[in-house]
């Protein structure tokens, strides 16, 4: 018989989804450990078809626990369906699936088992919930990751300049690093003008300001990333979720790696 989950939930179900872009497969665990099955359609239709298929099996949202991973966003309409919903819902990251994945010597990798193998994962660790980001918020980070990906391009581009010698070749890549450049001074105004007109936002990076060396675009990605501070309990367990804590490498006396940063979080 299946391990029950741990004393923090007392739900009969855990409903584990692997999202794709396309489709949503589902595994739904129940205090027996037996599974049902299903692919619906990642879009509104699909959604619905979800919770009326769940409704079906005695699964409304005061008896079931959700779980899947973060994938690329394509998960983020799902888990905001299912949160309004009412449903206890965990979005995870994508290696702890892949570490439990290994502790249970899975050998099977479909997408299919991998519904089933997220549903027994959120059965017996019961992740923390997930809370979705304020609009303000999410339209920061929005904003913040565009800036950030037009600001890679820009490294790219120049890179390609220095490397180019026709003269014609040169040209089109300076015309392109000016667009690009123009680009990112639009969205830096759009950062700040969003931020003065959020007074939560304006409070939290204002704060993020004093510490040396930060300004305000440095603030709104740290604010549109971590989201409302009050989430977390420590300080520590913020910069866990950014994955800027120190991962050791010590075992016994022949193992002696220096510390590195884990990198395993947003």
């Amino acid at each position: 018989m299946e391990e029950a989950p741990s004393s923090s939930s007392n739900l009969a179900f855990s409903l584990g989804i692997d999202v794709g872009k396309e489709a949503l497969e589902v595994a739904l665990r129940g205090e027996e450990g037996a599974i049902a099955r299903a692919t619906v359609a990642n879009d509104s239709d699909g959604h619905d078809e979800l919770l009326r298929w769940l409704s079906g099996r005695g699964a409304g949202p005061e008896e079931t626990s959700v779980c899947m991973e973060a994938s690329g966003d394509f998960e983020k309409v799902i888990a905001q369906r299912l949160y309004e919903e009412d449903y206890r819902v965990s979005v995870v990251n994508p290696r702890r699936i892949k570490g439990y994945a290994s502790s249970q010597l899975q050998r099977t990798k479909t997408d299919s088992a991998d519904a089933a193998l997220i549903a027994r994962f959120g059965w017996r660790e019961t992740p923390r919930p997930w809370e979705p980001p304020t609009a303000a918020e999410s339209r920061l980070q929005e904003l913040t990751r565009a800036r950030q990906a037009l600001k890679k391009e820009k490294t790219r581009t120049q890179n390609r300049l220095d490397e180019a010698e026709d003269e014609a070749v040169r040209r089109a890549h300076r015309g392109l690093l000016e667009e690009i450049e123009r680009q990112i001074e639009d969205l830096e105004e759009e950062i700040e003008e969003h931020v003065e007109e959020n007074p939560k936002l304006e409070r939290q990076c204002s704060l993020l300001e004093t510490i040396p060396g930060v300004g305000l675009q440095t603030a709104a990605i740290v604010a549109g990333e971590l989201g409302s501070p009050e989430r977390f309990e420590s300080a520590r367990q913020a910069a866990a979720y950014a994955g800027l804590v120190p991962r050791h490498r010590k075992s016994g006396t022949s193992v002696r790696g220096s510390p590195q940063m884990s990198k395993v979080g947003n």
